[in-house]
């Protein structure tokens, strides 16, 4: 192939004769192109397609997708209706007043409102991979706020899985099963850090976390068939806080009664023996104390 630089050497003048034009020298660094053109590289560049696009096969396995109900709306309403709202929502009313849970709780809920519409414009115009909440906020605020509001996003899912723990296993020892405990059942008002109830509490937590751990290491699809279980037990402690309020009001004398010295709840089991009848427990606490 003769380039178009050889050619423009050799200038013919009007006779037809060929003069060598010295103004016109070819240039020693250039380097011509077009002589080495790679007529393959389209065939190359299909070539490495193969293994840079993912194939049929790869195409035709599905990710594992939970859905809207089971991977959105469901684990949302089993965190809503959890230990907070069973055990320590009472117990802030009764330290802190209606009025001031009211506004603790409006408050909560007015951050989450926002943070779940900022969430929804996020991940409603962007394409939403691996990493969750950490992957929205890294794209669109940047690796130095997605990195720092990541590790807080890591600690408070820590702190609340801590809590839940504790909550369920306290609800399995005191309420449910109060012969598991370690020491017996007078070890119940040893609360303290070093306390044998506190030990209860951490060992048999420790035991239910490790089960959790193994649940969601299986995969999300082990997860998937695990949440439908999980929220049967959530409907089932609703309905039976509604069932234990139908019954005491069918039968009042069953359940658990209440023993006070003015405004100041006490605990029955602490003054009299483990297996009296309310009619005595009632009767001493008017004796005893009012």
């Amino acid at each position: 192939r003769i380039s178009l630089l050889t050619e423009e050497l050799f200038i013919s003048d009007n006779d037809g004769s060929s003069i060598n034009d010295d103004r016109i020298k070819p240039n020693i660094g250039h380097t011509n192109l077009e002589l080495f053109e790679d007529t393959a590289a389209e065939l190359f560049s299909q070539y490495l397609k193969v293994f840079t696009q993912p194939q049929a096969l790869e195409r035709s396995v599905k990710s594992a997708n939970l859905g809207t109900l089971f991977g959105v709306y469901l684990p949302t309403v089993q965190h809503i209706l959890g230990v907070t709202m069973f055990i320590r929502l009472f117990w802030v009313v009764g330290i802190a007043g209606i009025t001031q849970a009211s506004l603790l709780l409006a408050l909560c809920c007015l951050t989450t409102f926002i943070t779940t519409i900022s969430l929804s414009a996020i991940a409603t115009n962007g394409e939403i991979k691996s990493g969750g909440a950490y992957y929205m906020l890294s794209r669109n605020l940047g690796t130095e706020f997605g990195t720092a509001i990541g590790i807080l996003f890591y600690l408070g899912n820590a702190v609340a899985a801590s809590m839940y723990l504790v909550g369920g296993v306290e609800i399995l020892l005191i309420y449910i099963f109060p012969d598991l405990i370690i020491g017996g059942r007078e070890v119940q008002s040893q609360t303290d850090m070093f306390g044998m109830m506190s030990h209860n509490l951490r060992i048999y937590a420790t035991l239910l976390l490790l089960l959790e751990f193994i649940v969601v290491a299986m995969g999300v699809r082990f997860v998937q068939l695990f949440a439908p279980i999980s929220l049967l037990c959530v409907i089932l402690s609703i309905l039976s806080c509604f069932a234990g309020g139908i019954e005491k009001s069918i039968s009042p004398e069953n359940g658990q009664r209440v023993c006070k010295i003015g405004d100041h709840l006490l605990q029955a089991q602490i003054f009299m023996p483990q297996n009296i009848s309310i009619v005595h427990i009632c009767r001493y606490c008017n004796e005893g104390f009012m």
